[in-house]
């Protein structure tokens, strides 16, 4: 008789669900997966518009006719601080004649500070090249988007042709 009843007992007990039919196991698993690839995203984002070296003391050739160290977009990103920085010093500069010929880029001993020279070419009947050269100190680390940098040390060939064309 006791047999019987331990058998009953035993019988009369709910198994437990298997860890895989707990509905909120799986919504967390699906959570914690979903916030790991928007923070993928996000990172890979980042590195990707970030300013190599913004915070190193040390000098780094980012961009020369030898070296590439920069992709696309923060190569289109110097050329655009180059071409802000024209415009803000020559405020008669029109680059609808003028194309990109050259860009180099360095990263100097300073933290976020780097040394960009930019040629341009006019598109005009002759062919002139313009350098300019100028240190940039950029006010974080993003390029995308409004990038707000401060220059110093400018030099540029335009200067001359804009004065000498007035």
């Amino acid at each position: 008789m006791r047999e019987a009843n331990s058998r009953s007992r035993v019988s009369r007990r709910k198994h437990k669900p298997l860890f895989y039919r707990k509905w909120w196991l799986w919504l967390i698993v699906a959570i914690f997966l979903l916030a790991g690839g928007f923070g993928i995203k996000s990172y890979v984002n980042y590195r990707h518009w970030s300013a190599p070296y913004f915070n190193k003391t040390e000098n780094h050739v980012l961009l020369s006719d030898k070296v590439d160290k920069l992709n696309d977009d923060q190569e289109e990103a110097f050329y655009d601080i180059a071409r802000n920085a024209i415009k803000s010093k020559e405020s008669n500069i029109s680059f609808d004649n003028l194309k990109d010929k050259s860009l180099y880029v360095e990263k100097t001993n300073k933290k976020r500070t780097y040394h960009i020279e930019y040629v341009c070419q006019s598109d005009v009947l002759v062919k002139f090249n313009f350098r300019t050269s100028m240190n940039v100190v950029l006010k974080n680390n993003s390029l995308k988007n409004d990038n707000r940098f401060k220059f110093y040390d400018y030099k540029s060939d335009l200067t001359e042709f804009t004065s000498n064309s007035d």
